[in-house]
């Protein structure tokens, strides 16, 4: 390592503005880019405390001992915070209290700088006159000449007052070093104090002092940028503030960053302890590491760069309390009549246009692509417009040429949730960590070449393919943040959450920013985002539509598979796009694909029972509660309109009474903690960046991995729930009139008719170790996926304050359910979407489409 190496330009200029920073009423100093432990909380544990004490009263003593109170084993750990993409650095937060900074100052000040063995700065040009049987260097009278100058040319002699003043800079302890020509000297180096070296072998973890350089600052002072050569040491380092407050600035090179450097500013205050291991090789390789919020920042601007500036709003959006929805007319007043008139059309509509030539594909990917830079609820991760309308381009080129489309989705605009690969593009999928890889990974060679088989379909259908939206990193919450581009807001109702996982789809469809999109659903992940943003949007079952190539988390977990589904604004573009693409037969080209193609009878079988009137009328069980939680208000209300739908329409309804959803929760838990999490801790440390509070309820700690014992045990359970539930279903042709089990089931798909951010607090609910994790998958859409069910969502009214009051007699079942109850306000509320869902059988999308139509168009 070269010592004399000169820092980067742009490090001086972080230095120089640093170094401008005097005191701490400067407004800089509380910049949210430096990192400040002061006001964190930093309980010990009693152990914890009473071991500090002990050490401390032992410092405090006169007495040198000469063994530490610790032995490394016995030592109870401590409240400690490290540095994300600066490896190797830990911040022990006042570590030391006053007291025994103040006995560990009089130490060094007196006693240890007064043997001459611990050299100084002045020992460079000076030669040093101890005081005779003095107890402390500055025994000596102020006035008294103790340092003469070793050139008389260059310095002149100093008195002791000069020397307390601003001459003093710093002392060695233990092995010295040479400052000037940077070298260790040969010479044997005097032995480390004692006491202060148990005293820091007993707070600090792995540490063994064997030197240490002692600085003495001034208010104001700055202590040059350096290349400290002791990085080269397989020791830790540590630096301990006693008596005043510092910014202290480290960086590492990192040749992948613009800059060829990472940095952090560090507030350290006095009692604080910075710690910077390097304790081998491969450790030492960490240095590799990208800091995750430079490179978060870094791929957010690199996506808002590609918004032409004619194209940004000149004023900023409204707060959520000024204008709580963005969507329809307040979107609308910054598009022409004829973009307004596009975006309002549904994917039918639109295909309509486009494959009969009246509407020019570029013309309509430019409408969606204008909205889609207004947005401003966080709902993209991906925008490649200029791709996109070269591809429309062809598409317009081709028709003119042949006059006829390319296929059935000639020139439609398809939105994708950020697990599809698409060429050119990356998949984070919401992680710090996949950015600028294949997955995690460097050097696969898929990097942005490889794509998912239903992007290579939607591109043989005419869709035209222009943005990736966000996911909540893991895919694992129904609340949709990440650590590259925040909250994704409801753009219905900005107080209120999209959804999730593919809550940047909903909330993209919901601003008319995305005619229809794709994503996919393990818990609810398509239904919640749907309902959520007052859209359509289906979960097929299993092997239905193609979900080769995707990125996904814990990918070989199939005893609950993720599925990929379609969200829009009606019923008719969800039957499009998904008719089209088994049009391209699939299951030769995804080994998982049922060779199932799209079945008209199936359609043609409800509407044959509708227009036959008399016996043919279709039968629904309605779900009300699952017995956990109820409802909230507007969502009971939505079920109520839906019966009397139902009943209007001369059909029937039945009470549903199934087994136990918790059950099937508690079973669906279990399959998305078989790794015990280490799938979603391991994309996490590949840069260090944190989780969000919605997945760390779920995955914040490391858990056990199931055996495979224990994996069987839950499939069989999970086996015989599916019989359970089976056999109840058929049980209701006893209850129907119409002789046949129900059609359909009507029910909630969570308690709200959306989430408020950060309060999600029933997804489901567990019993035992598990009472207080409530943000896993949505416990009244999770059952649908145990039972790989087909379920649509059917968007029904809308919250009104007015009507939606809260119950105040209403008495809770349990702590889930009081939560939701208290959680429960009409003003915030007021003017959200309220969804439900349509289930169906295994493999029954053509029905259950079918069904939801029915009672869409009657609604």
């Amino acid at each position: 390592m070269d010592p004399y190496r000169i820092p980067p330009q742009k490090l001086k200029t972080i230095f120089k503005e640093l170094r401008s920073v005097k005191d701490t009423n400067d407004p800089r100093i509380a910049a949210p880019d430096i990192l400040d432990f002061g006001s964190a909380s930093h309980t010990e544990s009693v152990e914890r405390l009473n071991f500090l004490e002990k050490i401390f009263d032992r410092f405090h003593s006169e007495n040198v001992v000469s063994q530490p109170v610790s032995l490394n084993s016995s030592l109870p750990s401590s409240n400690s915070y490290t540095v994300n993409g600066i490896p190797g650095v830990t911040i022990y937060p006042g570590i030391l209290p006053p007291k025994t900074q103040r006995v560990l100052l009089d130490k060094l000040l007196h006693r240890d700088l007064s043997n001459p063995k611990h050299q100084t700065n002045l020992h460079l040009h000076y030669e040093v006159s101890y005081p005779s049987h003095a107890t402390s260097f500055f025994a000596a009278s102020k006035s008294d000449v103790l340092f003469k100058p070793r050139d008389p040319k260059v310095h002149k002699g100093l008195e002791m007052k000069q020397v307390l003043q601003t001459k003093m800079r710093w002392m060695t302890l233990g092995g010295q070093y040479d400052w000037t020509n940077k070298v260790y000297p040969e010479e044997v180096p005097p032995e480390f104090p004692a006491d202060v070296g148990n005293l820091i072998r007993d707070i600090v973890d792995g540490m063994d002092p064997q030197a240490a350089i002692v600085n003495i600052y001034s208010p104001g002072d700055t202590l040059s940028m350096h290349r400290d050569v002791s990085e080269e040491v397989n020791q830790p380092l540590v630096s301990i503030s006693l008596g005043c407050e510092c910014l202290f600035l480290i960086a590492i090179e990192d040749h992948t960053m613009e800059a060829g450097f990472r940095h952090v500013v560090i507030r350290l205050r006095s009692g604080d302890a910075l710690v910077i291991t390097r304790s081998n090789k491969n450790q030492f390789a960490l240095a590799n590491m990208v800091d995750w919020r430079a490179l978060a920042k870094e791929k957010r601007d690199s996506v808002n760069a590609l918004i032409p500036k004619s194209w940004i709003l000149s004023t900023p959006l409204p707060s959520a309390s000024e204008q709580r929805d963005v969507t329809s007319k307040y979107i609308q007043q910054f598009l022409s009549p004829r973009e307004i008139e596009i975006t309002e059309t549904d994917a039918v509509g639109i295909v309509e246009s486009t494959t009969s030539g009246k509407w020019k594909a570029r013309e309509v990917a430019e409408a969606f692509y204008l909205v889609l830079m207004i947005e401003q609820v966080n709902c993209l991760h991906e925008i490649f417009f200029d791709a996109a309308i070269a591809d429309a381009q062809k598409l317009d080129d081709y028709y003119a040429e042949h006059q006829k489309p390319v296929g059935p989705l000639h020139g439609l605009p398809v939105s994708l949730k950020d697990q599809f690969h698409v060429k050119d593009v990356e998949t984070t999928m919401g992680y710090v960590g996949w950015i600028g890889t294949f997955e995690g990974k460097k050097g696969t060679g898929k990097e942005k070449v490889f794509e998912s088989e239903m992007v290579r379909e939607l591109r043989d259908l005419g869709a035209v393919l222009y943005c990736k939206t966000s996911v909540p990193h893991t895919l694992m919450a129904g609340e949709t943040v990440n650590n590259i581009i925040g909250y994704t807001y409801n753009p219905k109702n900005r107080n209120l959450a999209s959804g999730g996982s593919s809550g940047g789809e909903g909330a993209l469809i919901g601003l008319r920013g995305s005619p229809v999109g794709f994503g996919t659903d393990i818990g609810g992940s398509i239904r919640i985002p749907a309902a959520f943003n007052g859209l359509y949007g289906i979960r097929p079952s299993a092997g239905r539509l193609p979900y080769e190539g995707m990125a996904n988390s814990m990918d070989g977990q199939n005893s609950i598979q993720s599925v990929v589904g379609p969200l829009a604004t009606s019923v008719g573009a969800l039957r499009l796009v998904i008719k089209s693409v088994l049009s391209q037969q699939p299951w030769l080209h995804d080994p998982l694909v049922a060779e199932i193609p799209w079945r008209d009878e199936q359609e043609q079988a409800v509407l044959n029972l509708v227009k036959t009137g008399g016996g043919g009328q279709l039968s629904f069980g309605i779900l009300r509660s699952d017995g956990v939680v109820r409802p909230q208000p507007p969502v009971r209300r939505a079920v109520e309109i839906v019966v009397k739908t139902i009943e209007k329409l001369g059909h029937k309804v039945i009470e549903w009474q199934p087994p136990s959803h918790e059950l099937a929760f508690d079973i669906a838990f279990k399959t998305w903690k078989f790794d015990g999490g280490a799938d979603v801790h391991g994309v996490f440390k590949l840069t260090g960046e944190p989780m969000a509070s919605q997945v760390a309820a779920t995955y914040g700690s490391l858990g056990e991995q199931f055996t495979a014992s224990e994996i069987a045990a839950v499939n069989i359970a999970k086996r015989q729930y599916q019989k359970d539930y089976m056999d109840y279903w058929n049980s209701t042709s006893s209850l129907t009139g119409t002789g046949r089990p129900v059609d359909a089931i009507v029910a909630p798909l969570a308690p709200f008719a959306a989430a408020r951010p950060n309060m999600y607090d029933y997804y489901g609910t567990l019993l035992l170790e598990l009472t207080a994790i409530f943000r896993v998958s949505p416990g009244y859409s999770a059952w649908v996926n145990l039972l790989d069910y087909s379920a649509a969502v059917l968007p029904v009214t809308t919250a009104d304050k007015s009507i939606d009051v809260v119950d105040e007699e209403y008495k809770p079942m349990n702590e889930p359910d009081m939560k939701v109850w208290k959680s429960y306000d009409p003003e915030i509320y007021n003017g959200a979407y309220v969804g439900l869902q349509i289930v169906g059988r295994r493999l029954q999308e053509e029905k259950v489409l079918a069904l939801t139509e029915i009672l869409g168009n009657a609604l």
